[in-house]
């Protein structure tokens, strides 16, 4: 895919070339979110019920008795004994002892944290009693365990660091909390590392905790269908707790729908209701629908001695969880299917019979994956989750097979961009998001197809067109450590190892967003399946740790500095600084990055869910304002501070403009209170031979009602008068990042950057 022709004045913000130091760490050292549709989602296959809105109804089957053993604590927040249910008893949920497990990693921060506070103030305050209400304690958790609160200190919580459910069962304190309530709730955003998911999984009944009633929410945002909502950490529990509900709460509706339940919250569910695997043609309109009011009135009860043995007998047992949960290593078995799928290309359409083949190996070879050193399935069966990781193949026409995205190194000989770092430099980049738009590092083929063509598209070196094939990188998930380390060699290598490993997934982001921005610029027929694969490779890599300090967000002293950590994902990172009522400054860096750099920021921000279309067009505002503030301040530099306002004072006010009779009958300049995109395409503050609208242009949609509507004319000019009278008296403009902060939150014109 082509891309413009630029000069790296931007890649001399390239810091000193550095080696590879063993002392950084790699971005596959940190845990990270969501395992892929494929590596999980296929836990829910048993089904999900289908119905209409209804409130709870009916009785529950009848459970056996519970059974609890005190446990000795030490901590602030001492437990208080469970409330003993009577053999044969039935108690409603807001009538027994309940923990609520609340995830409150950096990936919540906003809305869901908002949402998931909400719920168990609902939850809560159907309890019967005051003191009852007091009993309940609230167990915070991320990447490690917080100090547990109780219910009236819930707002004490903020969001921030990593997701490892595992916390909650390795703290003694909190593993006790949940040993002695009657219930208790799983509330999380869902996203978390596959390895994590094992160890979590694996925890439970090693705890004692799988045959306590167990509540899991899932908060997230309803995608075109549930059958894309990631429940790989929801399922661990559901699948060893004989009395539970899935629950899947959404943040923009604030809808709770039903997932699955069974046991005693079966009686959330018509008693005709059928339990009906998920397909791509389900509906959210389908799921039965609840309350948390109505969630409270479920009466359960806990397991009998006999019945908590045998519960536990049904968990599963380490080995079984990884051999559920684990990919499967097919390095060593390449070679069959490499067979098969040659004799797939040979024969495929071919007339002559040929003899029948046993199903089970034919199967298993469809299993495999061709390129080596990748670990993942190559085939979505029937029974799995839609992913637009798999596809038809544009090539060989295999149906639900993995896609790959085709690399080319691009070699421009002498002909190199100015400053960009040479091959094999390894360097560090203070921008790195600036890097991916250049034509040495337009990597990305405009073609896909899946692993196994790509196996032989890479022995023969080039496709059909003449395009050299370098590198192939199949659609796996990124949060398996293999596939992370075996992508980020290949594109080290596309890159002819001119960036520095840590840098390198940022630079390939931006490629992605260079590659995408050519694909619906130019609306190619065919493209709609190799769009919808890097926009999820853009978000999968945007949830990736490791790489959000590194990106050019946090420099040093900034607000959003404080915030952010290795651990926070970089679609959390982005969304804190478009947070329009967040903290004063945590836009400026957005507002500083270069141009190539912000345009790859709109698009990552585009494909958050979380970031609305609004935001991202006041940001593009505040940026253009941003531009002209140092583009005023160039001027001062160049011509001297009163040289520059008086040009500045030449834009603004209208020459020459005779005052009516009476007045002196003077000439006097009248000031503008309207000024369009055009009115200053000729002044120094947008610059006409740097393009810069040009530029601008290229946010679209995001851009558009800025230069072609009248919306912002009459803030423009009150910006510009401002900036020209903070300038009086020829002030000079020291720091353009500082002064125009200063502009921003003055309080006369804040509501010109909302």
């Amino acid at each position: 895919m082509g891309k413009s022709q630029l000069s790296a004045a931007d890649a001399s913000n390239s810091e000193q070339v550095t080696r590879d130091s063993s002392s950084m760490s790699s971005p596959t050292e940190s845990p990270v979110r969501s395992p892929t549709p494929s590596d999980s989602r296929n836990f829910l296959v048993p089904g999900s019920p289908l119905g209409r809105t209804f409130s709870a109804a009916g009785e529950p089957p009848s459970p056996s008795p519970h059974h609890s053993q005190p446990i000795a604590l030490s901590g602030d927040c001492q437990p208080v004994p469970p409330i003993d249910i009577p053999e044969g008893e039935l108690r409603a949920v807001n009538q027994v002892t309940v923990a609520f497990a609340i995830d409150i990693s950096g990936s919540t921060a906003g809305s869901i944290i908002r949402q998931e506070k909400d719920a168990i103030m609902s939850v809560t305050s159907t309890f019967d009693s005051t003191s009852l209400r007091h009993q309940c304690t609230v167990l915070p958790w991320s990447h490690k365990s917080h100090s547990p609160l109780k219910i009236d200190e819930i707002e004490e919580i903020n969001s921030g660091g990593g997701t490892d459910p595992s916390v909650l069962l390795e703290n003694p304190v909190f593993r006790s909390q949940l040993q002695r309530s009657n219930l208790w709730f799983l509330l999380t955003d869902g996203e978390i590392y596959k390895p994590v998911i094992t160890k979590f999984a694996n925890a439970i009944p090693e705890a004692r905790i799988h045959g306590t009633a167990c509540v899991i929410i899932l908060f997230g945002y309803s995608r075109s269908s549930p059958l894309e909502c990631n429940v790989s950490v929801g399922m661990s529990v559901f699948a060893v707790a004989p009395h539970c509900i899935f629950l899947f709460h959404d943040v923009r509706s604030a809808k709770v729908y039903i997932l699955q339940a069974k046991g005693c919250f079966s009686s959330l569910l018509p008693e005709t209701e059928r339990f009906t695997s998920f397909g791509t043609e389900t509906r959210w309109d389908e799921l039965a629908c609840i309350t948390y009011k109505s969630l409270a009135q479920v009466r359960i009860a806990s397991l009998s001695p006999i019945s908590l043995l045998a519960s536990k007998r049904r968990a599963l047992r380490p080995e079984q969880s990884e051999r559920r949960t684990s990919p499967i290593n097919h390095r060593h078995t390449s070679g069959r299917a490499e067979r098969e799928h040659q004799s797939q290309l040979r024969y495929g359409n071919s007339t002559y019979p040929r003899a029948a083949r046993s199903s089970k190996p034919k199967q298993h070879a469809r299993n495999l994956l061709f390129m080596p050193g990748f670990e993942g399935t190559r085939i979505l069966s029937d029974n799995d989750f839609f992913s637009p990781n798999y596809d038809t193949c544009a090539l060989c026409g295999e149906h639900k097979s993995i896609q790959t995205l085709l690399l080319s190194t691009n070699r421009n000989g002498d002909d190199e961009t100015p400053d960009l770092p040479k091959a094999n430099r390894k360097a560090r980049h203070k921008y790195p998001l600036v890097l991916g738009s250049y034509p040495e590092t337009d990597v990305i083929l405009p073609f896909m197809t899946c692993d196994a063509c790509a196996f032989v598209l890479l022995e023969v070196g080039e496709l059909p067109n003449g395009d050299r094939v370098t590198a192939a990188l199949p659609m796996v998930s990124l949060y398996n450590e293999v596939n992370r380390s075996k992508w980020l060699e290949l594109l080290s290598s596309a890159y002819e190892h001119r960036f520095h490993e840590r840098i390198v997934f940022l630079v390939f982001l931006s490629s992605l967003c260079s590659a995408l921005e050519d694909l619906t610029t130019n609306d190619e027929p065919g493209s709609s399946s190799l769009i919808r694969v890097l926009e999820s490779c853009c978000m999968t890599l945007c949830q990736l740790p490791g790489i959000s300090t590194i990106a050019g967000f946090t420099p040093v002293g900034s607000p959003i500095a404080n915030m952010v950590d290795d651990t926070m994902p970089f679609a959390t990172t982005i969304g804190v600084a478009f947070n329009r009522q967040a903290t004063p400054g945590l836009e400026l860096p957005c507002l500083t990055y270069p141009i190539e750099g912000f345009l790859a920021i709109v698009r990552l921000a585009s494909l958050t869910e979380d970031i609305e279309g609004y935001s991202i067009e006041s940001m593009v505002w505040k940026k253009l304002l941003y531009h002209m503030t140092g583009q005023h301040c160039v001027l001062q530099k160049q011509q001297g501070a009163m040289e520059a306002d008086k040009t500045l004072r030449s834009v603004i006010y209208s020459e020459n403009v005779v005052q009516p009779d009476g007045i002196d009958g003077g000439k006097e300049p009248v000031p503008i209170l309207s000024f369009s995109i055009s009115a200053l395409s000729d002044t120094h503050l947008l610059q006409p031979s740097s393009e810069i609208i040009d530029q601008f242009e290229r946010m679209e949609q995001y851009f558009l009602p800025i230069k072609d509507t009248t919306k912002y004319h009459a803030a423009m000019a009150v910006f510009l008068h401002l900036l020209s009278a903070s300038v009086v008296d020829s002030a000079r403009i020291l720091d353009a990042s500082d002064f125009f902060l200063h502009l921003r939150y003055s309080q006369d014109i804040s509501t010109l950057f909302l």
